[in-house]
């Protein structure tokens, strides 16, 4: 038993707590529809046979070798098939497109958390990587799809297979968008402020946490109103509550940033604070603990299921059951 985490309030009793009111919400909020929704796994996402064929194309095996901080080749199998359920979730469409937007889905959800591992251990490597990724050259291959001369790239030779990820997405997106000025400028205003939210000083970490997630659905749904927009954002805001939750004793060893403790990483002007929010966290204990957690977490469920009502019902369907993985078995 990790002792940090159950002073934190994050022991297995305090999460099999949050778990459960997590679960009951999401009960509630599916209706009568819930079980027949968490029975059923087809078509939510990719399949494992696309996956193998993603796997193939853009050979995880060597990302897998250049990051094997991130975890075995199944497991990023498991990453871009989780991008991919969003893009899913998201996508309006079937046949032909609704394959591309998954695809693209995948691959950023991929390319972000390799991102992130360079971000967190590498940081010769992530100069090299700020660079291959300014915003400039983002847009320049978002506006000009085909052409080589745009090619998100890096000399760098861990970063290559990367950077191609990154590449592919950029590329599907602009060629789906080329007809659409305003598509273009509204993902190019969060490419900036994806951007920004990594490499700026002083910005608060839950941005880059939220972000990705909020990115890879707006940038699959052609025609989201403001309702489901602010749907997609508030999952980006829940899903990464949830990593905070479930890290938070890694992060505090760490000293990096967790929503629960301190929005900044520990060091410079942030160190009293982190500080003061570890204590505090230490303060409350397993009890309390477990119930601050709760009090964040369940009404922002709550809200994205209010939101879901303004999905069409089979791609509600689908963010329940996705939801409903997330958080286990009832």
């Amino acid at each position: 038993m990790d002792l940090l985490a159950c002073q934190l309030g994050a022991d297995p009793q305090g999460q099999v707590r949050v778990l459960a009111a997590l679960r009951a919400t999401l009960r509630e909020g599916a209706g009568d529809s819930y079980a027949s929704t968490m029975s059923a796994r087809e078509a939510v996402g990719f399949s494992a046979d696309q996956l193998s064929d993603l796997d193939r194309r853009f050979n995880f095996g060597t990302l897998q070798a250049h990051f094997p901080e991130r975890g075995s080749r199944s497991l990023l199998r498991r990453i871009a098939w989780f991008g991919s359920a969003l893009a899913d979730v998201a996508c309006p469409t079937v046949g032909e497109s609704r394959h591309e937007t998954m695809e693209m889905g995948a691959l950023f959800n991929l390319a972000v958390a390799l991102f992130d591992s360079v971000v967190d251990g590498r940081p010769r490597l992530k100069r090299s990587l700020f660079r291959a990724l300014e915003v400039p050259k983002m847009v320049a291959r978002l506006r000009g799809p085909n052409d080589e001369a745009t090619r998100i790239r890096s000399a760098e030779h861990p970063l290559a297979p990367l950077c191609m990820l990154f590449d592919a997405v950029l590329r599907s997106l602009g060629q789906r968008y080329a007809g659409s000025n305003s598509r273009l400028s509204d993902i190019e205003r969060q490419l900036e402020r994806m951007h920004s939210s990594e490499t700026l000083p002083g910005r608060k970490r839950i941005e880059a946490k939220c972000l990705p997630v909020t990115f890879v659905c707006q940038a699959s749904d052609t025609h989201a109103p403001m309702s489901v927009r602010k749907l997609y954002i508030e999952l980006g805001r829940l899903l990464a509550l949830l990593d905070d939750w479930r890290d938070i004793a890694d992060d505090v060893r760490a000293g990096r940033a967790n929503q629960f403790i301190c929005s900044y990483d520990f060091g410079g002007p942030h160190m009293m604070n982190y500080a003061l929010g570890v204590m505090s966290g230490l303060l409350r204990g397993t009890a309390r603990g477990a119930e601050a957690f709760e009090r964040e977490l369940v009404p922002l469920l709550g809200t994205i299921l209010d939101l879901a009502r303004h999905l069409p019902s089979l791609r509600s369907q689908k963010l329940q059951w996705l939801l409903g993985q997330l958080l286990g078995p009832t």
